[in-house]
């Protein structure tokens, strides 16, 4: 990879917030990511070795596969079309990334892997940054024995975001 592919990939403070948060090495998976941003900044910076970009959005998924390959990285960054986690199996991440919808939202999008018997979301991060009803998903988290692990509030175009990591 060149340094100056690198430098071209800038995250708003936002993103970048998120980013900082993923732990080192780990296969991210990112619901909802919009033009695959994050991910494909995570496999370039090699925060993460690979990438799942995943959207509701067939127009969002081909723009995130256009800036995969783009960059270089579309062997590492994968696009997929999935309502939430629906088409994505557990074992495919260590971290997943939900960010820029509402706190019922994201609480909806992980509910449905904690009726498994097996609790397929044990031994990974969750980051999390809800636009709206963030007290609502951090009852979610609590109630589902989630630990919060770190907090974070950035301002970001003259708004401020909140961004949560946590574990099972």
């Amino acid at each position: 990879m060149s340094t100056s592919l690198n430098l071209s990939v800038k995250l708003p403070k936002r993103l970048r917030a998120i980013a900082e948060l993923v732990p080192c090495g780990s296969r991210v998976c990112d619901v909802g990511t919009d033009h695959g941003l994050l991910p494909v900044w995570l496999v370039i910076n090699g925060v993460c070795p690979t990438a799942i970009a995943a959207d509701v959005s067939r127009k969002c998924l081909e723009k995130a596969r256009l800036f995969a390959e783009h960059c270089g990285v579309s062997d590492r960054v994968r696009v997929r079309l999935s309502d939430g986690l629906q088409d994505i199996q557990a074992s495919e991440w260590d971290t997943l990334v939900v960010a820029g919808m509402g706190g019922e939202t994201i609480a909806q999008i992980l509910e449905p892997l904690q009726r498994e018997p097996q609790n397929p979301l044990q031994h990974k991060t969750l980051i999390l940054q809800p636009n709206t009803k963030q007290l609502e998903l951090l009852r979610f988290l609590q109630a589902s024995g989630y630990a919060v692990e770190q907090e974070v509030l950035v301002r970001d175009r003259r708004r401020d975001y909140y961004i949560v990591a946590a574990s099972a």
